[in-house]
């Protein structure tokens, strides 16, 4: 149990870096079109879509920890929150 509630929490790290990431490719991005650089633009959007496709690919395996937990804890897919992690952990973990 506490393996799948520690990689729920490695993934929204994850996410949470590779969304500041996508913050800063935006504003490069309207840096570049202002300066009315296009290959720059381009560029950037390159870098953007690979950042999605990589932010896509955690957000998969982040539901299926979930998932998994879910079913550990016999709870209905859907119903999984924060909050529900955090009472339930400690409980599971002996805290």
């Amino acid at each position: 149990m506490e393996r799948s509630i520690e990689t729920i929490i490695d993934l929204l790290v994850k996410m949470n870096d590779a969304y500041a990431r996508m913050t800063v490719l935006s504003g490069k991005k309207r840096d570049c079109i202002i300066r009315g650089d296009a290959q720059a633009v381009g560029e950037t959007v390159k870098e953007e879509w690979a950042l999605l496709k990589k932010i896509d690919a955690l957000e998969e395996s982040r539901m299926e920890a979930v998932r998994q937990v879910c079913t550990e804890w016999n709870m209905p897919d859907g119903e999984m929150t924060l909050a529900e992690i955090r009472d339930r952990a400690g409980k599971d973990m002996g805290e």
